[in-house]
């Protein structure tokens, strides 16, 4: 069915075709899919990726939450991956609903916009990437600012712009309930053509296709004149500039792929230029979702302030566990020595925890 087809026209290589068969094998004898069995390895693909880029971004957040130091400086930047954990967890918790929906058989039932927003598919991904587009714009904006911006208070401050979004969800599920069509897709895929009513999908392409496109701009806008007074006016911006960096590559890549992104939904729902199905789920799905994963290690590239900070938590923490483990060897008193430190170091990293979250 589906799966041979699929794996032909791809052409994989023997091996990758034989285990592409093999899970479409699998698939089709535990789940109850039309038109064919494709879909389901699809979606189980988007289930692991899906894990990896909420990992990843949960990494990045316990990095930058790990020091009361780094929670300050780097606010915006966990704000960032906060919106990426979201966008991700947009392709883990729909793809195991509709993994659920195709063992059942329920797959093909003819859906509206209101049937597909109460499974909650669209709250991840339009919180998320919405959230990502604002506090990538804050991030530039407050390379060019920042003495305006250091007086806020960044919780209150980023708090506002998570109302902003919320708020944009929440008009997302009116638009929805006050549409009178009963039915918009012949299954319950929901994703965000099928869940949200045109004028309120145009609103939000065009919202992140204008937020990540002004932090590009202003980013290189603040590089630009950084590098300008240290080449022509002689002052020594290198600190704005390694500040500017990470903002500046992160933002670039961004509103490529956002533009992109954004660019072929439009054409596909909204033009007659005849962009495949398969087109745009290469460049909506895959693309963002590399760079998720992979957004960690370049903040690491291109900041040497992050990775220094990244280097001060690894030696502290290899320093503390050469203090739990130095103990007089053959000592008759060892264990006890080394059980009175594990239980020293437990209790004072038990009480900085506290210290940390009661501030």
């Amino acid at each position: 069915m589906g799966t041979s087809s699929a794996s032909s026209s791809l052409k994989f290589k023997p091996g990758m075709e034989f285990c592409v068969t093999k899970i479409g094998d699998l698939i089709t004898d535990y789940f109850i899919v039309r038109p064919d069995d494709s879909v389901a390895v699809g979606e189980l693909y988007r289930t692991y990726v899906g894990m990896v880029v909420v990992a990843a971004n949960l990494l990045l957040i316990l990095f930058l939450c790990s020091r009361p130091s780094l929670r300050r400086k780097y606010f915006l930047f966990t704000c960032v991956a906060i919106g990426d954990t979201f966008d991700g967890s947009y392709f883990l918790f729909p793809s195991l609903v509709r993994l659920y929906t195709m063992t059942t058989g329920t797959y093909t039932r003819p859906a509206s916009f209101w049937d597909c927003l109460l499974r909650g598919n669209m709250i991840f991904r339009i919180f998320g990437t919405e959230f990502v587009g604002v506090n990538m714009f804050l991030l530039s904006l407050e390379r060019i600012i920042a003495d305006l911006l250091q007086n806020l208070d960044p919780l209150r401050y980023g708090g506002r712009w998570a109302a902003f979004c919320l708020l944009n969800v929440a008009a997302m599920y009116v638009t929805a309930y006050l549409d009178d069509r009963t039915t918009t897709q012949v299954d319950y895929y929901c994703g965000i053509s099928g869940s949200v009513v045109p004028v309120f999908a145009l609103y939000h392409q065009y919202l992140n296709i204008l937020t990540q496109g002004s932090s590009c701009v202003l980013s290189f806008c603040a590089y630009g004149y950084a590098l300008y007074s240290k080449k022509k006016l002689g002052l020594d911006t290198s600190k704005d500039m390694a500040q500017i960096r990470p903002v500046l590559v992160s933002s670039c890549i961004a509103c490529v792929l956002i533009i992109a992104n954004n660019v072929v939904y439009l054409l596909k729902n909204f033009s007659t230029l005849g962009v495949t199905k398969d087109t745009q789920n290469i460049v909506v799905t895959w693309s963002p979702a590399v760079f998720q994963v992979y957004k960690f290690a370049l903040y690491l590239m291109t900041s040497k302030e992050m990775r220094m900070s990244l280097k001060r938590i690894v030696m502290d923490e290899t320093t503390m566990v050469g203090e739990v483990t130095r103990f007089p060897r053959g000592s008759q008193n060892g264990f006890q020595n080394k059980n009175a430190t594990i239980t020293a170091v437990t209790v004072a990293s038990a009480a900085s925890a506290f210290n940390r979250v009661t501030k």
